[in-house]
């Protein structure tokens, strides 16, 4: 009955081992996940861009790329893998992406085992570009919101002058409050530096006035 008993628990194991070994063989193990994930972790990015004819280009620099993985554009669905006869296969230079975009990266494994698995993910963000900054009207108006460079402009070119032009009239208006302010400004300084002065002489003034009035009515003897 003994030897019955070890007999089946020797076919069980003989069943179940073989499954075993199967989903190890078959699965991504977790030391080259490990590997694999430290790898991506170190694919760094950067960004820059061209600017011709009221027009922009950001280029990004992907950097310390590896044989045993590849870069997924998710925005473009567009995949990168390692290219050994590149000059620079460490380095992957992507062009044409516009102003105002939120890209991102999944690296993947090229291990058919680990593939499927998203390794890390990579962000880059381009900010709006506003293309009427450089314009002659900014030149007059450097300091304006909508003559800055990296900001979101939805306006066209016409309500974009339209625009600027409306602060163009109402400036003289501001200047006129800034010198009455300023005109203000210098009396009570001038009456602070020379207060000592002029209450004296408004003493002597009103001191002579009454005096004046005084003999008038006959309450001095002369």
């Amino acid at each position: 009955m003994k030897k019955y008993y070890i007999q089946i628990i020797m076919m069980f194991l003989f069943t179940i081992h073989p499954k075993t070994v199967k989903a190890q063989i078959y699965t991504c193990d977790y030391k080259e996940k490990a590997r694999l994930t430290a790898i991506a972790s170190n694919i760094t990015t950067s960004v820059d861009y061209k600017e011709k004819n009221n027009k922009i280009e950001f280029i990004v620099t992907i950097t310390n790329l590896h044989p045993d993985i590849y870069i997924k554009d998710v925005n473009n669905n567009i995949d990168y893998k390692y290219n050994k006869k590149s000059s620079n296969p460490k380095e992957l230079v992507l062009k044409g992406y516009k102003d105002n975009q939120n890209i991102k990266y999944e690296i993947y494994s090229v291990k058919r085992l680990c593939k499927n698995d998203i390794l890390t993910s990579k962000y880059v963000v381009t900010p709006p570009y506003n293309k009427y900054y450089n314009d002659p009207l900014c030149k007059i108006h450097s300091t304006h919101r909508l003559c800055r460079k990296w900001i979101k402009n939805n306006y066209d070119y016409k309500n974009f002058k339209k625009e600027l032009e409306t602060k163009e009239i109402k400036a003289p208006i501001e200047e006129e409050v800034e010198e009455e302010k300023d005109f203000l400004t210098k009396v009570v300084m001038f009456l602070m530096e020379y207060y000592i002065y002029i209450g004296a002489g408004v003493i002597i003034i009103v001191s002579g006035a009454i005096y004046v009035f005084r003999i008038k009515k006959g309450d001095f003897d002369l």
